[in-house]
């Protein structure tokens, strides 16, 4: 999901600008932390690096570079190493290279991302809801929950049923979900078996 700020931006941007890859594993990594653009703002202006909620957003969807000053202290906030911010080196990075599927980490998300939009809601009123049953998330990690890439526990997807007023089973997905499931294990359990050889 884009924000204001970033729509607002995207539509400055000239049609052949593609996102920075150390960019784009910034929004990755802020998404993994469940924090905010606001809050990484506010965070980088504690520790004296002058940056606003806009400037990042420039550097997530690539507008402005990332400045090379910026990545020792971005990976400090974040607690990762550099590493985790630069973009892998490879064949990955090949123009005809296949790209990585990422691994789905959650069952529901596709789910609960259709029945909040049945309701009309959208995921700031979906999380206020739920922050009004005393469960603590963000637009941001709604977002990633309807994206699959944050894992839920079984008590959240109670919260969840409860809030958008729909019976708990609602939420398992159906064939098609269980068939890409387990496609997705399989090509894990395959790259494991690949990367860890028996001997």
């Amino acid at each position: 999901m884009v924000s204001l700020v970033e729509k607002t931006i995207l539509t400055r941007l000239p049609m052949k600008q593609t996102p920075s890859k150390i960019g784009l594993r910034l929004r990755e990594l802020r998404h993994s932390r469940h924090q905010t653009q606001e809050s990484l703002a506010a965070e980088c202006l504690q520790r004296g690096f002058a940056i606003t909620r806009t400037k990042l957003a420039k550097y997530e969807i690539g507008m402005t570079e990332v400045p090379a000053r910026f990545i020792p202290i971005i990976t400090h906030i974040l607690k990762v190493d550099i590493t985790d911010l630069l973009p892998p080196i490879g064949t990955k990075n090949l123009p005809n290279s296949r790209p990585e599927r990422k691994p789905i980490r959650n069952l529901s998300g596709k789910r609960i991302r259709f029945f909040r939009k049945r309701q009309n809601w959208t995921q700031r009123k979906l999380a206020e809801v739920l922050k009004k049953m005393g469960v603590p998330v963000t637009r941001d990690i709604i977002a990633s929950v309807e994206m699959q890439r944050t894992r839920v526990r079984d008590y959240q997807l109670v919260f969840f049923a409860r809030a958008l007023q729909i019976p708990l089973d609602s939420l398992l997905p159906d064939e098609a979900g269980f068939a890409e499931l387990a496609s997705t294990f399989n090509g894990h359990h395959r790259r494991k078996i690949h990367s860890h050889p028996p001997g």
